[in-house]
């Protein structure tokens, strides 16, 4: 091979070139994520259960799910968690395990438990789902300040800043949380209403009659053909306090005159805040494969594109691109580092400026050998995978120096440098060899575990070896 080498130096030359070509082509097209893909097998089966209490939904509900689905093939164990008016349960699956398959199983399960469950509780049918704990957002987004109220807040993030958001290509989601959802609020006074006679639900009857759009046919024309709406839609809020709920004496009763109407919003259940100013934020979540860094730069890009109200600020909270970038700055810096350090050497040593080429050609073209592979491999850049690259530098340097140094002793005994190249190259061959082999025999078994530890540990090893 080294003979064949010394004797094709353009067909060398030519394929160097065309794998760092290719390598710059496939490396852009790699997902950049924080961890490798991480898919346990792991089902969640949710119920809703309202006005059920954790004892009766664990003793209803939950038991029964985890007596059906413990008998479905496949299953390792079952983790539950009951709570008020929910039932959350863990199908833990046996690695290699088929989770479409499986997850039809278990709903057949669930749907077997559920036929012993008295229809009269309310309870809402459960889903199965498959579990993915990379569907963490990429970053958070927070919306603050303006002087607005916390559903006009969440109001201005719904209407403008998600629908900016989910344009972006790998986003899948940008859903809104804290604050208040936007809503109004017709609040019944009870003293009024007991005066007049009216029930609550009376007042809510009315709203409903008098806050709908019904269909009322269709008109066909010569030359048209439409449907007919009958629009009952307040267009301004205090519209809805002229609504009649009913007469009481011969004289109409308004909404108005038992309850107030306000442009208000939901219970408050979580409050978020910035600087002590009431605030919203939003989980941005990728596409499976979305590439990180990507995706964080763009919502960047967008966020400070947006135009805004007065005084009110967008900005990101968290970032989980940060681990990456510093990966890969760790990563650039190391191999700087090296070839520098390895110039030092070599000048200093074998005083060859040449070698010094030779040597910052040799380890791009290994690292373009790896990026092809990881692509081949359907591997991602994360964090095990750089450093992979990192602990690839360290013996791709040291056996590129041997060489090196090998050849010029060589050159300084008179031979020429064909000659010098294949001897030189011959004589350190057995142990660069038995240094690689011993790197690859330490690393190959680490292919060979199963579960978690192959899927965060085996791409730090196929990048290695």
């Amino acid at each position: 091979m080294i003979r064949g080498a010394l004797k094709n130096p353009l067909a060398v030359l030519m394929v160097c070139i065309g794998l760092l070509v290719f390598s710059a082509v496939v490396t852009p097209r790699l997902t950049v994520d924080t961890f490798p893909e991480l898919s346990p097998p792991v089902l969640v089966i949710g119920t809703q259960a309202p006005g059920m209490g954790p004892k009766d939904v664990e003793t209803t509900i939950t038991w029964r799910f985890e007596k059906y689905v413990s008998a479905t093939p496949g299953v390792d164990h079952v983790q539950s968690v009951s709570r008020a008016g929910l039932s959350v349960v863990y199908v833990w699956l046996k690695w290699g395990t088929d989770l479409v398959q499986a997850q039809s199983l278990v709903q057949q399960q669930v749907q077997f438990a559920m036929s012993s469950v008295p229809k009269s509780l309310g309870i809402v049918p459960p889903f199965v789902l498959q579990y993915d704990p990379t569907n963490a957002p990429v970053v958070q987004v927070a919306l603050h300040g303006g002087g607005l109220t916390g559903p006009q807040l969440y109001d201005f993030a719904v209407n403008v800043i998600e629908p900016t958001l989910e344009g972006i290509p790998g986003v899948a989601s940008a859903s809104p949380n804290g604050g208040r959802e936007r809503q109004i609020n017709v609040v019944v006074d009870p003293n009024r209403a007991r005066a007049l006679g009216i029930l609550s639900s009376e007042v809510g009857a009315a709203v409903a009659r008098g806050n709908a759009l019904l269909p009322s046919g269709r008109l066909i024309a010569p030359k048209l053909d439409a449907n007919v709406y009958t629009d009952a839609v307040p267009k301004r809020i205090d519209e809805l306090g002229k609504i009649p709920v009913k007469v009481v004496d011969g004289r109409p009763v308004l909404v108005s005159d038992v309850a107030r109407v306000e442009d208000g919003g939901t219970p408050n259940t979580q409050t978020v805040s910035v600087d002590g100013e009431n605030a919203v934020y939003l989980n941005v979540l990728r596409v499976p494969g979305g590439n990180v860094i990507s995706i964080v730069d763009q919502v960047k890009a967008r966020l400070a594109a947006q135009n805004l109200p007065p005084g009110m600020s967008v900005e990101p909270i968290f970032d989980q691109s940060t681990f990456v970038r510093s990966t890969y700055a760790g990563l650039k810096k190391e191999m700087v580092q090296a070839f520098v350090l390895v110039a030092i050497v070599i000048l200093l040593f074998l005083q060859s400026f040449r070698s010094v080429v030779v040597a910052a050609i040799a380890v791009p073209v290994s690292f373009a050998v790896i990026l092809i592979v990881l692509y081949v491999s359907g591997q991602t850049l994360n964090a095990f995978t750089l450093g992979g690259l990192t602990l690839a530098l360290a013996p791709l340097v040291d056996i590129s120096v041997v060489v090196l140094e090998s050849v010029h002793r060589e050159r300084m005994n008179g031979k020429s440098p064909a000659e010098a190249a294949l001897v030189g190259t011959r004589a350190v061959s057995l142990a660069t060899l038995a240094a690689t082999l011993s790197t690859v025999s330490v690393l190959l078994p680490v292919i060979l575990l199963e579960g978690l530890a192959k899927k965060l540990f085996a791409p730090l090893a196929i990048t290695v070896i």
